[in-house]
């Protein structure tokens, strides 16, 4: 066989060129074509919720806070346990002591009166000389008014006179004894121009009421003060 030849015997190809053109590429050109290429890419990527990271100062926060917690807990245990569990004791008692008076009494009151009247014209004080005898017959009146049954009771809060409570903070110290014929119990204020309260009550609730009030505030001597001790004079 013969050899199937494509192209004649002594025939020779003719090739042509290629001619490629370059074209220039300016360095900045293709550096900003880049970035903004890059900013486009990195807008259109949705940022990622990252998880927030557990630090040893948000753990040491933590502990602090549940401690301090713990802390107020026990302290409030402690002073609750620590308030003494009474009993309250209650009763009822007149408001004041009303004296008997004998006819002694109105004579001696008519006097005074005459002898502060006679003063007052005498050195032309004629106001003071008008206002005894107004003075005197509110002082009878009141003398003569019968005192009213008030309810009393003691208990941790503190003394309740009717509705009114005074808290066992307003008091400083108490007394109780004997004044005339009648148990008497002082309770004195912490403020010192306030004037002091003064209850009577029964012999069957005196040792429930010292045992009460003495767990909360100290006890002191009782004394009679000198305005009582004109009020017993002259049995107003």
């Amino acid at each position: 066989m013969q050899p199937n030849n494509q192209y004649p015997e002594n025939q020779v190809l003719e090739t042509q060129p290629i001619q490629a053109t370059v074209v220039p590429v300016q360095p900045d050109e293709s550096r900003a074509q880049l970035n903004s290429l890059v900013q486009e890419q990195a807008s259109q990527i949705e940022p990622q919720q990252t998880a927030p990271t557990i630090t040893t100062e948000l753990v040491a926060e933590s502990s602090q806070s549940q401690s301090s917690v713990e802390n107020d807990t026990g302290s409030n245990s402690s002073l609750s346990s620590e308030l003494p569990e009474v009993m309250p004791v209650s009763w009822q008692s007149h408001e004041y002591t009303q004296y008997d008076k004998s006819p002694v009494w109105y004579v001696i009151l008519l006097i005074v009166t005459s002898v502060l009247i006679g003063l007052s014209i005498l050195f032309n004080a004629w106001s003071f000389a008008v206002l005894i005898p107004i003075m005197v017959v509110a002082l009878m009146m009141y003398a003569h008014r019968p005192p009213q049954t008030v309810n009393y009771t003691v208990s941790e809060q503190g003394l309740y006179i009717n509705d009114t409570l005074h808290p066992m903070g307003e008091f400083r110290a108490f007394a109780v004894g004997k004044e005339m014929d009648h148990n008497s119990l002082v309770l004195i204020p912490i403020k010192r121009f306030r004037p002091s309260i003064k209850i009577s009550f029964p012999d069957e609730v005196g040792e429930s009421i010292v045992d009460v009030i003495g767990a909360f505030i100290p006890s002191q001597d009782f004394q009679i003060d000198l305005f009582d001790k004109i009020i017993q004079k002259l049995r107003i």
